[in-house]
């Protein structure tokens, strides 16, 4: 039960200790397995800015196409 282990581990938390060393041990075996990378997604753009993206790089295009002009 509970409370004659935390007797004996009163009386020494030597073998305790190799105990929690030991099973520290197995964990660090079981955990070499690599970890998948989450993908990040893409953040959305919400419409308002799509457009004024949009309306921005038709008027650049449309400057170029003047200086070609001149």
């Amino acid at each position: 039960t509970k409370k004659q282990k935390k007797k004996i581990k009163k009386q020494n938390p030597l073998i305790h200790q190799t105990e929690k060393q030991k099973n520290n041990k197995n964990h660090q075996q079981k955990k070499k397995t690599p970890k998948k990378k989450k993908k990040k997604t893409p953040k959305k753009k919400n419409k308002h800015e799509k457009k004024n993206f949009v309306r921005h790089i038709k008027k650049k295009i449309k400057n170029q196409n003047k200086q070609k002009k001149k």
